[in-house]
């Protein structure tokens, strides 16, 4: 008896050590699970964060605006306020913030599309993209690109609307700048041919003019004419030099009409002096004219 209770002793010393082994290391699993789930936690808390920065960086950088809602429930994010330039407002709004500052013809356009959609049924999805053109709280004119997708639960009016809103006014000013500096280049390249034309034409005007004073004297003839042409180069030298080709400054151009006078002149005791206000300045039309008299 005595050595089979020692065996019973012993076998339960060893069954409780190996509870206590199995136990810890249940302990140390679990544990292991716990610390591995605790950091999984952490570190998913700070992807959403880092997430959260880079989609605002990108929204600043962008200037894209997020709207989801339905309607009378707006749900702007902050970007919004700094593309409208109004102070921010927490929380839901019941009116849409965009048509508040749009001008009428966009209002008009975003209802002709709502317009057009009243029609859909329940599970549809109805997508509006459109340029809007705004004057902000402060005055400022920009024009903003919408993309709107719009989920029909029961009727339009109970639509789930999720939206983007970007600022594309740098774009649309420069494309506007590109498309009148390409006008502007059609106007000039006209102006060229048709001034070109009119000079020919007076040109051609003072040779039969100077071939019925010098019958005859050909000599005569191309002196004059080729004065006339240098006061006309005069003119276009001058054109060139300076940011307005429609005007051109007297001052300067007398002075150099002067030299082109006094090459071709036969005497040299001739003074050219002019009283000419700097500011004067006389379209190009009749200065051109003006330069074949000398």
């Amino acid at each position: 008896m005595p050595i089979i209770s020692g065996v019973v002793g012993h076998l339960s010393i060893v069954t409780t050590v190996c509870s206590l082994i199995f136990i810890l290391i249940l302990m140390i699993y679990y544990s292991r699970k716990w610390v591995k789930k605790d950091l999984d936690s952490q570190i998913l808390k700070q992807e959403a964060v880092n997430l959260q920065n880079t989609i605002e960086n990108v929204q600043s950088i962008s200037k894209i605006a997020i709207l989801n809602g339905s309607p009378g429930k707006f749900n702007w994010n902050s970007e919004i306020f700094e593309i409208l330039e109004i102070e921010s407002t927490d929380g839901l709004i019941d009116y849409n913030l965009l048509l508040k500052y749009a001008t009428q013809d966009s209002v008009d356009l975003v209802y002709e599309k709502w317009e057009s959609a009243k029609d859909a049924g329940p599970g549809d999805v109805i997508n509006f993209e459109t340029t809007l053109t705004i004057t902000t709280g402060k005055g400022t004119r920009k024009y903003l690109k919408y993309f709107s997708s719009n989920y029909i639960e029961t009727d339009f009016e109970s639509r789930v609307i999720n939206a983007f809103v970007e600022d594309i006014t740098d774009e649309i000013v420069a494309q506007k700048n590109l498309e009148k500096s390409l006008e502007n280049q059609k106007i000039l390249i006209k102006e060229v041919h048709h001034r070109v034309k009119n000079n020919l034409q007076l040109i051609r005007s003072f040779i039969s003019l100077e071939k019925r004073f010098h019958p005859g004297d050909y000599e005569t003839i191309l002196n004059v004419t080729e004065k006339r042409i240098n006061s006309l180069s005069s003119i276009h030298t001058r054109i060139y030099n300076q940011d307005d080709m429609n005007y051109i400054l007297m001052h300067p151009f007398l002075n150099e009409l002067d030299d082109v006078l006094m090459e071709f002149s036969p005497y040299t005791d001739i003074n050219f002096n002019s009283d000419v206000p700097e500011y004067l300045a006389f379209a190009i039309d009749t200065v051109t004219p003006l330069t074949f008299n000398y």
